[in-house]
């Protein structure tokens, strides 16, 4: 099934291995939300564990490095 939402988003789930990187680049004018579903990681040198998420606003790219073994979800926002 797909779920309707009336907003201009684009939305990403990822899987990360313990030790790994990656990053994503955020287009100007646009936002984000980063929702750790599962395990700890470092964005952008802000430490996240499973259920806390972040905001992140006037930020051209985020940088996820994972402590643990982590699933996340991102939520790129116009």
């Amino acid at each position: 099934g797909s779920l309707m939402i009336h907003q201009d988003a684009r939305i990403l789930l990822g899987d990360l291995r313990a030790a790994h990187s990656l990053s994503y680049g955020i287009s100007a004018e646009r936002h984000a939300w980063l929702q750790v579903l599962r395990g700890e990681v470092i964005v952008n040198g802000e430490h996240l564990r499973t259920g806390d998420g972040l905001a992140i606003s006037d930020e051209r790219s985020l940088t996820v490095d994972a402590v643990s073994d982590s699933e996340l979800m991102l939520f790129d926002l116009a």
